[in-house]
């Protein structure tokens, strides 16, 4: 009788041993489980993040756009993308301040514009170069400003670079115009574009 009790003991010990690694098998599995799936959530959610970070947006002119203005527009260029620097140009059908409305991400660039209703009755105010007339730049300024600190920005164009083999440089002369407010004078403007 006791080697039969001392038996179902060892039965009822062998048993509670199974049950725990069992017991500890599943939870690892459960664990393991969980932790797969945070991290594939994880992967999926940063994959959203930066394919809509890669979305492409068009341009599109803003309010702006259209308008009759006595002076160059800042405000309201565009309603999407970023906005270019705002010339003045003169053809056939008048005056017009031109700008485009650049895409993000390889979207589509809008080109905009506004009637240049200037008018000759007013004060007349000569133009000033702005701030980067006879610098060296290391890239085409984004402002108007730097430009033209007076008058209206007439786009210009940059010579054929020349290596500059004492200094180890390619330089290239960049001119552009600012033509006076209310038929003020005009000025040439120019920079050196280092790279």
């Amino acid at each position: 009788m006791e080697e039969k009790t001392r038996f179902d003991k060892v039965i009822l010990s062998v048993v509670v041993l199974i049950g725990a690694v069992f017991i500890g098998i599943s939870s690892f599995s459960v664990f393991k489980n969980n932790s797969s799936m945070q991290q594939a959530s994880t992967a999926s959610l940063a994959t959203l993040k930066t394919k809509k970070a890669d979305v492409p947006v068009n341009g599109i002119c803003g309010s702006a756009n259209e308008k009759v203005f006595e002076s160059s527009p800042s405000a309201n260029l565009c309603s999407t993308g970023n906005a270019s620097v705002v010339i003045l140009e003169e053809n056939d059908l008048g005056k017009f301040y031109m700008w485009q409305c650049l895409g993000i991400n390889n979207g589509i660039t809008a080109s905009c514009r506004a009637t240049a209703n200037i008018k000759e009755t007013s004060k007349k105010v000569d133009a000033k170069c702005g701030d980067s007339d006879g610098t060296k730049i290391a890239s085409l300024p984004s402002s108007q400003t730097k430009y033209c600190e007076i008058g209206n920005y007439v786009k210009g164009d940059c010579s054929i670079p020349i290596y500059d083999s004492e200094n180890k440089e390619w330089k290239s002369t960049c001119s552009w115009s600012c033509v006076g407010v209310n038929g003020g004078g005009e000025v040439k403007c120019s920079a050196t574009l280092v790279k």
